[in-house]
């Protein structure tokens, strides 16, 4: 049963270690945000994703998840 929680998935930053957006690195097929956002979703409302306002149109939204910049 779904609650009133939203979940939220922090995915900005500058990567300057990593070499590039760590959320959009792949795991068995799959982005990292995916991964995060499907572990999500069976125990919350809604899930808010933010990023860097570069980034923000790489995500992909539906009807729980919402995209907002971190500017």
């Amino acid at each position: 049963m779904m609650n009133d929680i939203t979940g939220i998935i922090l995915a900005g930053g500058q990567s300057s270690r990593f070499g590039s957006p760590k959320a959009f690195a792949e795991y068995e097929g799959r982005f990292f945000y995916e991964h995060a956002a499907c572990a999500l979703l069976p125990h919350v409302k809604d899930i808010i994703i933010v990023s860097s306002i570069h980034d923000t149109v790489r995500f992909k939204r539906g009807e729980r998840v919402k995209i907002i910049s971190d500017i």
